[in-house]
This record gives structure tokens, sequence and C-alpha cells, in this order.
């Protein structure tokens, strides 16, 4: 469960970032913004932010999936068995 919580997460961030970016560029920047095709028109605001949600999911697909191997690796530490050791005084140690 806890690596949909962190999509959830991410997606989360990515969304605030994007809302973010497009209040900053139209209400201080004063940006403009348009989406024409046949199944949605959009301008203003809401254009921009669907165009910053799109290329910000886009672009951190590569750092999602790099930190999903990651998540791969820490569950296969936790599956895996405990090491033991002798230290340098003799003594018997679990890593």
């Amino acid at each position: 469960m806890l690596p949909t919580l962190i999509a959830v997460g991410i997606q989360v961030i990515i969304f605030s970032v994007a809302l973010t970016g497009s209040f900053v560029v139209f209400k201080f920047l004063k940006g403009t913004a348009q989406i024409k095709r046949k199944e949605i028109q959009l301008g203003g605001a809401a254009a921009f932010f669907v165009v910053m949600y799109i290329l910000i999911n886009h672009y951190a697909f590569k750092t999602r999936e790099y930190l999903a191997s990651d998540f791969d690796l820490i569950e296969s530490a936790y599956a895996s068995q405990p090491i033991t050791r002798i230290d340098s005084n003799g003594l018997k140690e679990t890593i």
C-alpha cells in the first residue's frame, strides 16, 4: 500500500505545482493561453493549468520510474534474511 500512497502524493504535488504555476503566470505575469480542439475549448488559466499538468506528468515519469526501482530494492531488502558477522572483538553482530 505504501507505493500507492506515494504515487497519490506525487500526483497531489504535481497538481499543486501546476495550479500554483498557472496562478503565478496569469495573476502576476499577465499571461494568456488557449486550447481549441473538437473535444474541448479552454482559455486563460485553465488552459495553462492543463498544459503545465501534462508537461510535468510527462517529465516527472522518469523520476517516478527511478523511485519505483528504489522501492523494489527496499522491499527486497526487507524480505531478505538478517546477516550476521563476527566483529574484531570476536562477537556476533546482526546487520
